[in-house]
């Protein structure tokens, strides 16, 4: 601030903004009252020196000046930078509302940082839990301090990681980031199953540096999945290829299942089977279990199949499923890509989209009933994952799940 000859104050720093449009931030009819307005210019300047930045800015509505009042509180000087005005008319989501005011310009601004930047989140989440056992590995910085601050940006000075047998490994050089903010890497091979921790540190423009801040996560070994079973014929299949599909692999959960069929109508006679030998070993043409098939399950008590299905991963070398049926009877499975959990439902007509089906058919082991379903165009919920079906084509196609 300063005086000229004449004795009128002035503040060389102050830079008028004219008539700002607001509009937008009133998108449904606002009562009279208090609302927080949103600036692109910021700080605030106090163009007359007078102590206060209140009179330096002005409303109009439609072109008509509005009386607006506003509290010492009313400017939020947070990374918010928001100024709340009291208005005494309402203000319609139609209405043109402009603001002017002043504020300090850039070349003004002297920006002092004597804080140190904080951690605002870790991935995997700081004491969560995943399966995967190749996770996102990071942090997220916060270097923003204050309303206007340029210097929001850090240099990451060490990050390590702690084994479940205590291991620490460097893997700041492993670290990537396109704004100096979020660091992270993914890990080549899988990582043990147990506890881990992630310390790092960083520093800003200024040199204030965060030291040994911890990130906690576990690795956990995936969950099997659980197909179940009642004493009698059950109708399955699988939701996912399992990680080893030999049909004694399996089946070792269900040690009373004696005999497993599937019908194939592209191998001579139609029917693959096994049968529980004196042994308790499941033999015959059927030698593997998998997505591409159902089956019929005949056990004498309730212990569910447990499998190990990995499922569908980024840049896995795999394809997606794609079962290929023959005009007339198929037995098909209920296949989830998505992940989507044994029991989901789905609608018949969109999981057999592409498939000229004229009716289909699931079984009831509790009642020793099938059930019958044909195309129609109301939402159902027919298909149930980890069931099989009987379903019958007017010419052959492919079952993209």
């Amino acid at each position: 601030n300063g005086k000229d000859v004449n004795n009128n104050v002035g503040n060389s720093g102050g830079t008028k903004i004219t008539s700002e449009d607001v509009s937008s931030q009133f998108t449904t009819t606002t009562a009279a009252g208090a609302n927080a307005i949103k600036l692109k210019k910021w700080p605030l300047a106090d163009h007359d020196g007078d102590g206060t930045l209140h009179d330096g800015v002005s409303v109009t509505i439609n072109g008509v000046a509005e009386t607006v009042t506003m509290s010492g509180n009313a400017i939020d000087w947070s990374e918010s930078e928001t100024l709340t005005m009291t208005f005494s008319s309402q203000v319609l989501a139609t209405d043109t509302v402009k603001v002017t005011y002043y504020y300090v310009a850039d070349a003004q601004v002297v920006e002092v940082d004597i804080s140190k930047p904080t951690v605002s989140s870790f991935s995997p989440a700081d004491g969560s839990s995943s399966q995967n056992r190749r996770p996102m590995i990071g942090v997220t910085w916060d270097e923003d301090e204050y309303a206007g601050d340029t210097y929001t940006t850090v240099t990451l000075t060490k990050a390590e990681l702690k084994d479940p047998a205590g291991t620490k490994t460097d893997v700041l050089a492993n670290m990537s980031t396109s704004d100096s903010k979020n660091f992270f890497y993914r890990p080549t091979e899988d990582l043990a199953y147990g506890d881990f921790t992630l310390t790092v540190s960083a520093k800003d423009a200024a040199g204030n540096e965060q030291v040994n801040k911890v990130g906690r996560f576990t690795v956990k070994q995936r969950a099997l999945t659980k197909v179940s079973l009642l004493p009698g014929w059950n109708l399955i299949s699988l939701p996912g290829t399992p990680t080893n599909t030999a049909i004694n692999t399996v089946m070792a959960s269900t040690p009373k299942a004696e005999t497993i069929l599937t019908y194939d109508p592209t191998v001579a006679g139609g029917w693959l089977s096994a049968v529980r030998d004196s042994s308790g070993t499941l033999s015959g043409t059927l030698g593997a279990v998998d997505a591409a098939r159902a089956y019929w399950v005949y056990t004498t008590n309730n212990d569910p199949i447990k499998v190990d299905i990995p499922g569908y991963e980024g840049g896995a070398q795999q394809l997606p499923p794609a079962i290929s049926l023959v005009k007339g009877w198929n037995m098909v499975p209920a296949v989830s890509i998505t992940g989507s959990a044994i029991g989901a439902t789905l609608d018949s007509d969109t999981y057999f989209t592409g498939l000229s089906w004229t009716r289909a058919y699931g079984f009831n082991t509790t009642t020793d009933v099938y059930s019958s379903f044909i195309p129609t165009t109301a939402a159902d919920t027919s298909v149930v994952i980890g069931k099989g079906y009987w379903l019958f084509l007017s010419k052959a196609g492919t079952l993209v799940p």
